[in-house]
């Protein structure tokens, strides 16, 4: 497998695996300043896809596991500025012959170490830019980063495999904690156009009162993972157990729980507190009644979101198992729902640009989402 086509694998993962990992950081932001700003989403999001696809550069190819304990190479390599010597024997480079420059660009010996180079010149971009590290540090991360690559394949992906199935490499452990040293030189060249932090955290301020889109977006994410690992556990709980009880239920009631009963205390989920904003009753700007919260959070959760995470796909998945006599009306009721949820994402996209809106099941329930921070100044 080439670069390329790992990379490729990575962008498949990056939308899923760097969400999950992001999200602790995104609550972080509400945590520390009260707001978030997209162009740190950007790069948060952006460093976590890049560690993803510098990992999948890593260890893939898997190879087969039997393929692996067959194997009679070396493991590790200790003698510094190997890759020199290889250089040397293994490229038909001649300085007088310019036809045997191409050549030597092609040859393993020279990609491989430009390419361990390269891969954390990136990293060190990241974290004196974004991350505000001095020198000294982005050298020992930079090389802690690349220590913990080269023993990801010396374990055999930490004991996966029989025995190693890359080599431990010590001049891979130079050459890539001198890459990320390069990207700490190079970062104002290649970020004079971005704004700085200061100016990012004087962004924030002025954001500390809105309840945009990403702000509830990032709440609801975090209550879906808390039911996820919440549902889980119980699941794992019963099973040894050995009590039988109905998914369907025990994912009800978390639900109901979550997202019915902790509101009506202080008119937070578990994701809303973490990204700091409350649910109130918009006419009185106090807590709303016990039946306006039950109304509103069933019109969310009771009917929105089942509609357009489950019905949607539920109706579209039966085109390929309904009899033929019936694949007009699904195929009909599919483009009503499709239409309907496209409709839904572009007035999404409309509410996006106001800073604080008012979504419609809101609007009905005569509720609206606040900060935290501003109710707590009034």
């Amino acid at each position: 497998m080439g670069y390329v086509q790992v990379i490729k694998t990575a962008v498949l993962l990056f939308p899923f695996l760097a969400l999950i990992i992001s999200l602790p950081v995104f609550i972080r932001q509400y945590q520390k300043y009260q707001a978030f700003v997209f162009w740190r989403g950007i790069m948060i999001y952006s460093f976590v896809f890049y560690l993803l696809v510098a990992y999948c550069l890593i260890i893939l190819p898997l190879p087969d596991v039997q393929a692996v304990a067959n194997l009679k190479t070396p493991t590790y390599n200790l003698n510094l500025f190997q890759f020199v010597r290889e250089f040397q024997h293994e490229t038909p480079l001649i300085l007088s012959q310019p036809r045997t420059y191409l050549q030597t660009l092609k040859s393993a010996s020279f990609i491989q170490p430009l390419f361990n180079l390269f891969l954390t010149i990136p990293f060190g971009v990241y974290l004196r830019y974004y991350f505000k590290r001095s020198f000294k540090q982005v050298l020992i991360l930079g090389f802690l980063l690349s220590l913990f690559f080269e023993l990801t394949q010396l374990t055999g992906l930490y004991g996966i495999y029989p025995r190693s199935y890359r080599l431990f490499d010590v001049d891979d452990l130079m050459l890539n904690t001198l890459g990320a040293v390069f990207g700490y030189v190079l970062t104002p060249a290649v970020t004079f156009l971005f704004p700085t932090q200061d100016k990012l955290s004087q962004k924030a301020g002025s954001l500390k009162t809105n309840v945009s889109i990403t702000r509830r977006t990032v709440a609801l994410i975090t209550d879906g993972i808390v039911w996820g690992i919440l549902t889980s556990v119980i699941a794992v709980i019963l099973k040894l157990a050995q009590v039988n009880v109905d998914m369907i239920i025990v994912n009800s009631l978390v639900a109901l729980i979550l997202l019915g009963v902790i509101p009506l205390f202080k008119g937070q989920t578990i994701g809303k507190w973490a990204v700091k904003i409350k649910i109130i009753d918009a006419r009185t700007q106090r807590k709303p009644g016990f039946w306006q919260l039950v109304f509103r959070q069933f019109e969310l959760y009771g009917v929105l979101l089942p509609f357009t995470l489950g019905l949607t796909p539920y109706v579209i998945s039966l085109t390929g198992k309904v009899p033929d006599d019936k694949l007009t009306q699904v195929y009909f009721l599919a483009i009503v729902l499709l239409a309907l949820n496209l409709l839904l994402v572009l007035y999404l996209v409309w509410q996006a640009f106001k800073p604080s809106p008012v979504l419609f099941y809101e609007r009905w329930s005569k509720t609206k989402q606040v900060s935290q921070l501003k109710e707590e100044e009034s």
